[in-house]
């Protein structure tokens, strides 16, 4: 299956989620369970990645940086 130029598996494998560590919230809940003689009543819960996207400038101005430190001719800027 492909999307595009770009097939499925492949963005699947590059996804942001297989290298973002997951961020768990905590939720503890007052008083006191009839079963529970010590310790606390909690729930945990996975939030929702936050997405940046960055702005043209941003990604400009990373892609002349990358290109001035690393020494990169105008050759490699070509993207097949």
């Amino acid at each position: 299956d492909s999307l595009g130029l770009f097939d499925r598996g492949k963005i699947d494998v590059f996804a942001e989620e297989n290298y973002a560590t997951p961020k768990y919230f905590y939720r503890f809940l007052p008083g006191r369970a009839p079963l529970l003689h010590t310790g606390v009543l909690y729930g945990i819960g996975k939030m929702k990645p936050e997405v940046n996207v960055p702005s043209l400038n941003e990604v400009h101005t990373f892609i002349r940086d990358l290109f001035v430190k690393a020494h990169l001719s105008a050759e490699c800027s070509i993207v097949c």
